[in-house]
């Protein structure tokens, strides 16, 4: 990898930690530090939660809040865990349909799986998506499937479009990396044609050179020993 694009990776990973730290720190006052009017009259009173049940959504938020900042770094199973999070916060008395970060979290690893995921990536993201969201709408009683799909369209169509944007770049480093490997295989074989050449000029005068002393090493003695000289 080049210095710019390692450079690139490391930022990313401290952006994507930073924002799963900033997300934990916003799912723990949607909890703790409960709003009034926050949902308007249609959640559940976050306050009046018992301490069992805070201390499960709190290990859910942990939870969203590593798949955030791991969404580059390991996007498949960052993916599952906030999928796994969201299905499993459904089963509580605060659904994941009125905080903000199960979804911010679930949308954002299902992005990140998409476009820095493997080849199965944008499935196990569809997955993690539509399941839990699925999961979620039979415990609510809800079948607003018309906002799932556009959200998810939303979010799985610019994932794919940096999904392409990435191989493309890719292959274009892979591109140049072959065209310098072979300028310098092209640049060996013209330095041994080179050398080839020369070694043999020189091995043809030395014979000619020996072969001329050798003529006269008996009638010029001072001629031979020139040409053994040469030699």
């Amino acid at each position: 990898m080049s210095p710019g694009l390692h450079l690139r990776a490391r930022w990313r990973e401290v952006a994507t930690t930073l924002a799963g730290v900033a997300l934990l720190a916003f799912g723990l006052a949607e909890l703790y530090v409960p709003l009034a009017g926050y949902v308007e009259g249609q959640g559940p009173d976050l306050a009046a939660l018992s301490a069992g049940w805070l201390a499960v959504l709190t290990v859910l938020l942990v939870g969203y809040a590593l798949a955030v900042a791991g969404c580059t770094s390991y996007p498949r199973a960052a993916a599952v865990l906030a999928g796994a999070c969201f299905a499993a916060q459904s089963f509580t008395p605060v659904l994941p349909e009125w905080p903000v970060v199960p979804l911010l979290a679930l949308l954002a690893a299902c992005f990140g799986c998409v476009a820095v995921g493997g080849r199965a990536a944008p499935t196990v993201a569809a997955v993690s998506y539509f399941v839990p969201l699925g999961i979620e709408n039979a415990m609510a009683g809800d079948s607003d499937w018309v906002f799932i799909l556009f959200v998810g369209l939303a979010v799985f169509g610019p994932g794919y479009a940096v999904r392409m944007r990435r191989a493309q770049a890719a292959r274009l480093v892979a591109l140049a990396a072959e065209r310098e490997a072979a300028a310098r295989t092209d640049e060996r074989l013209r330095v041994a044609r080179e050398l080839h050449d020369i070694v043999s000029h020189g091995v043809s005068v030395m014979v000619l050179q020996a072969g001329a002393a050798q003529a006269v090493l008996d009638s010029d003695a001072a001629q031979a020993r020139a040409s053994l000289d040469a030699v």
